[in-house]
């Protein structure tokens, strides 16, 4: 009796749905051991939920300038300074979290000015959660200094990376938000540089789950000009990118 080769398996085509349906999908038509009923009933749940799967958030650069850490260090103190002091003016602020108060002896910078400008752009574009999770994670708007007569401004995005049915989708998902958001925030003119960089929870030989680095792409203002955005390839971003990094995490299947 000749053995039935392990890919024409029942239980391999069943594994082969749940880890890369794909695969799974064209192992069931090609075997042919179900009747056609019932392929083209395990084919629509499958299609269906992995539609659903990409439409749907749930929870979750390496270059990052010395000097976009010398700035945060350099502001801190002051901002920690002035959410201590008493009102005792009318002049507005903007905090951390976008919202206008009354604060002493406080002005509204143009760095501030953009960096609610920019936070509005993102969440409109690509939402305000991340699951549970807040989308922004953390933004920066800095005006390093790139020359003696030069000041560069940086938009610096920490985003909470979403969920999906795969780790291939969870990647595309963070590059298609790059393609939607970099010509948006470059719509600024002051703008020269751009970091985008994503969050996502990776679990360690332990079991722990740690939000970790997973993708981080910077854009330079000159990058920005020659790129033509309407038709540009999202796989590209690794080779066009002023800098890219990804995690080895992202390259698992």
């Amino acid at each position: 009796m000749k053995e039935t080769p392990f890919y024409k398996t029942n239980w391999f085509t069943i594994l082969m749905i749940i880890v890369l349906f794909p695969v799974g999908l064209i192992l069931m038509w090609a075997n042919k051991k179900w009747t056609v009923l019932t392929r083209t009933i395990v084919s629509f749940v499958v299609i269906v939920l992995a539609v659903v799967g990409y439409f749907t958030q749930s929870p979750q650069s390496e270059k990052v300038t010395a000097q976009v850490e010398e700035h945060k260090e350099k502001t801190k103190p002051e901002k920690e300074q002035n959410k201590e002091e008493k009102p005792q003016n009318n002049k507005v602020v903007i905090k951390d979290n976008g919202v206008k108060n009354k604060k002493e002896d406080s002005e509204v910078t143009d760095e501030d000015q953009s960096k609610e400008e920019i936070q509005k752009i993102i969440e409109k574009t690509v939402g305000k959660k991340s699951g549970s999770e807040p989308k922004i994670s953390d933004l920066e708007v800095s005006d390093l200094l790139e020359s003696d007569t030069k000041n560069a401004r940086t938009v610096n995005v920490t985003l909470n990376g979403n969920d999906n049915l795969t780790t291939n989708l969870i990647k595309k998902g963070m590059l298609l938000e790059a393609e939607k958001l970099f010509p948006k925030i470059f719509d600024d003119k002051k703008v020269d540089r751009v970091i985008l960089t994503w969050k996502f929870p990776l679990v360690d030989t332990k079991g722990n789950s740690e939000s970790k680095k997973v993708l981080s792409i910077q854009i330079e203002r000159k990058t920005n000009d020659e790129i033509n955005w309407d038709n540009f390839d999202r796989d590209n971003f690794a080779t066009v990118a002023d800098h890219y990094y990804e995690h080895p995490a992202l390259n698992k299947e």
